[in-house]
């Protein structure tokens, strides 16, 4: 029995599968939940009615050695690498990289980088802000100033209209006609109403 080799086409079928498995992992977007792999890549996304705040505790002291409030409409996404700081020292052998960018774009290199304890001894916490919290840009109360209360003015002692050229309101703050003509079935000082001006 006589076996067939694979011809180089499908051999160059699987070389540029390999290939592209092998790269594809590394174009990964920022979505929480993750990547769907164990890579200690950590995603954060604040919006208007859960504004997130990040802090990272040590858990060898329980003291809190980064936090960051994080803006509404970014995410934080950060990620540790084992062993991999330039400037380790015992108690900070690990390698935490993050960026802050804005919440609608998916990727983004992570260009901040620090030393950390190792991060299987860091906790992160969540926390979130009273909401809703607005982008300045979007914020429907921006710019916009509490009125004080009116001031109230003293008891108001009507004047007599008699004699009185000028523009009067009716009950109702509609205005009336010049006070002191008269009509055929009303004088002018009869009628009521708040006087406004002499003219």
């Amino acid at each position: 029995m006589t076996t067939r080799r694979p011809t180089t086409r499908l051999l160059s079928a699987l070389a540029i599968a390999g290939v592209s498995a092998l790269l594809l992992p590394g174009c990964v977007t920022h979505h929480p939940g993750g990547n769907q792999r164990s890579d200690d890549q950590f995603t954060y996304v604040s919006t208007a009615f859960l504004p997130v705040n990040i802090t990272l505790v040590d858990t060898r002291t329980s003291e809190s050695f980064w936090s960051v409030e994080v803006p509404v409409g970014e995410k934080l996404v950060i990620q540790f690498f084992k062993d991999r700081a330039k400037q380790a020292s015992a108690n900070t052998p690990d390698l935490l990289r993050w960026e802050m960018y804005d919440a609608k774009r998916n990727i983004s290199p992570l260009r901040n980088a620090m030393a950390v304890p190792p991060a299987d001894l860091v906790r992160i916490d969540v926390s979130y802000r009273e909401g809703p919290e607005y982008p300045p840009e979007n914020d429907p109360y921006a710019g916009v100033a509490i009125v004080p209360d009116p001031v109230i003015s003293p008891a108001y002692e009507p004047v007599s209209n008699e004699g009185r050229v000028g523009t009067y309101l009716r009950g109702g703050g509609v205005a009336a006609s010049v006070v002191g003509e008269t009509s055929t079935t009303t004088r002018a000082d009869a009628r009521s109403g708040t006087y406004l001006a002499d003219e």
